[in-house]
């Protein structure tokens, strides 16, 4: 499978630019969410007749990623903008980058480096000065056009529409040339098209059709009948254009109709032991995936179906886009009874999701109770011990689950299993000279159901905390200068009846937020904000070090990991710093 990564990686590099490209004509339509009437009856339509033609992709696909619907014209000509000074800056840096030796490298893979450098160098020149919807369309890509990124089996294929053959034609042409990618033209049927060889078994394919441009990873073996498939000379009894799912994916989760996706992890693993038929099925087998002999025996196909029906598939999906603001949904579709194991985990007291206060510097929480994630473990442990798996291939979770009980009996201690949750937030830093901070505000929380334990704890692991008075609701004091950084001062210790808190910069300890009730329960959250880390960067290191975000593009970022009645959810929330727009 090493071919299919590679070539992998180097289909997945034109991705910014399709992306960029699917946006519409329509004027004004800068922001839109998931929530809005209009968002609704627009995606009505769009399940009617998707934008995206379907009919090239196998309706038993493995995976799919594509558009069904043009994103708003303003927010792609903002994001356009905004980008311009990095894509200026990085074809600056992969100038330099050719003449830098790298330390422990063999020759042989720094000139395959500097070789990846040269294509993406040239991929990025085609952008330079064409930084808005008119600018890219003289590259010939049709701007009210969608996409997708899918598998013929597992070999990716990528499919966009354009507007201009000849155009994108001499785009193609010189991306492989500037690049100096060694390629030659061939013919298929009678369609030319570009050919990389990757290697022995396997090359890029790179053709035009009238309407679109496709590119894939094709099998030398199968070179025939894959670009049959790519260049639609065959046709592919059930499509996507049959069954719609995209669409369904949309309507069931309420994505917008941008960038949805899906990789069905149940289908692959049928198709892998041999238990389901199908294009895609019989394509999988034009890679020569060689499957153990054991994979066959009765005990280990059900065995493995049963671990892979506890998450099934992945769903990707876009809930709110704007010229300032990106909010995407991925949800593993997961088994009832470990969603309702994940959901057990969440903490019922005190919740300790950290506030989404996008003047901070960082945040971090879980909230979880450990002692219930260690009863679970160790009932699956027992579950393991009282019956092994039997296939030989997953032997190998049999020694975990052993490994895993005598590490938690020997190398937890016992005050670990009062922690109900944690929250860690970094509110500002006082930036001083030579880099170093001349103070800072923030707290740390810790939940926990005996928290004068924790501290008596604590107290032992640092001796300078040993004559520290403190009691339980007694009420904030002083932790000693010489338990803290220099920087830090007039920190305060509070012991209350659920929880543990230390902060510094304050006048008062934080908030506790109440536990969280309804359908969610969030796990896991973090937050930073990397406008405001850059320019404490800059404040505290000038010219000494390469900044982060150099263009100032990402402001806000918010990630949290959560349990629903769909299965594991992530949540990713960004905020750009758009000077051609207004926030919203």
């Amino acid at each position: 499978m090493k071919r299919f990564f590679n070539g992998f990686g180097i289909l997945l590099m034109a991705v910014s630019l399709v992306a960029a490209a699917g946006c519409s004509k329509k004027k004004g339509a800068d922001t839109t969410n998931t929530g809005s009437a209009k968002a609704k009856a627009d995606l009505k339509n769009i399940l009617e007749k998707p934008l995206i033609t379907l009919k090239s992709i196998p309706s038993d696909a493995f995976y799919v990623f594509a558009n069904l619907a043009p994103q708003p014209k303003q927010v792609v000509n903002d994001f356009l903008k905004s980008m311009a000074p990095a894509i200026d800056k990085g074809i600056d840096q992969f100038e330099k980058m050719k003449d830098l030796p790298i330390s422990g490298v063999p020759n042989a893979k720094i000139k395959n480096q500097h070789a990846a450098v040269d294509l993406l160098k040239a991929f990025l020149h085609e952008f330079k000065g064409k930084y808005s919807i008119e600018g890219l369309e003289k590259l010939g890509l049709k701007m009210d056009g969608g996409f997708a990124l899918y598998g013929l089996g597992v070999m990716p294929v990528m499919r966009f529409q354009i507007s201009d053959k000849t155009l994108m034609a001499g785009t193609i042409q010189r991306v492989l040339k500037n690049g100096k990618v060694n390629f030659k033209k061939e013919k298929f049927q009678n369609m030319e098209y570009w050919r990389i060889d990757l290697d022995k078994d396997d090359i890029i394919a790179v053709g035009l059709t009238d309407k679109e441009a496709v590119l894939g990873l094709v099998p030398i073996k199968s070179k025939d009948k894959m670009l049959g498939l790519m260049f639609d000379s065959k046709k592919i009894k059930k499509s996507m254009a049959d069954d719609n799912k995209l669409a369904e994916i949309a309507r069931d989760y309420g994505f917008l109709p941008y960038s949805i996706g899906f990789v069905d992890f149940q289908a692959i693993a049928a198709a892998l032991l041999g238990d389901s038929k199908g294009m895609s099925t019989d394509l999988l087998k034009l890679v020569e995936v060689k499957i153990p002999p054991d994979a066959q025996k009765p005990e280990c196909k059900a065995e493995i179906k049963d671990l892979v029906s506890n998450m099934k598939r992945l769903v990707v999906g876009v809930d709110k886009l704007s010229s300032t603001n990106v909010s995407m949904r991925y949800v593993v579709e997961t088994k009832p009874k470990l969603i309702k194991e994940l959901k057990d985990l969440a903490s019922s007291g005190p919740g300790f999701s950290t506030p989404k206060d996008q003047n901070n510097l960082f945040a971090f929480s879980v909230n979880m109770n450990v002692s219930k994630l260690f009863a679970t473990i160790k009932a699956r442990v027992q579950e393991a011990k009282a019956k092994p798996y039997k296939c030989s291939l997953l032997a190998e979770l049999n020694k975990s689950a052993q490994s895993v009980n005598m590490s938690m009996a020997t190398l937890i201690p016992p005050v670990v299993n009062s922690i109900t949750g944690a929250a860690a937030v970094l509110e500002s830093i006082t930036p001083g000279p030579k880099g170093m901070p001349l103070g800072g505000k923030g707290y740390v929380l810790v939940g926990s159901s005996n928290p004068l334990q924790l501290i008596m704890i604590l107290q032992g692991m640092l001796p300078q905390l040993a004559g520290l008075q403190v009691k339980m609701g007694g009420g904030p004091v002083s932790i000693p200068a010489a338990a803290l950084p220099p920087f830090l001062k007039d920190a305060k210790l509070d012991i209350q009846k659920t929880y543990v808190a230390a902060y510094v910069g304050r006048k008062s300890p934080p908030s506790i937020p109440n536990g969280r009730n309804g359908t969610e329960k969030v796990l896991f959250h973090i937050g930073y904000n990397m406008d405001e880390i850059t320019k404490l960067i800059n404040t505290m290191t000038p010219g000494k070090m390469e900044k982060p975000n150099p263009a100032g593009i990402l402001d806000y970022t918010d990630i949290a990991v959560l349990v629903n009645d769909k299965g594991i959810v992530i949540k990713t929330a960004m905020k750009f710093n758009n000077n051609n727009t207004k926030a919203k």
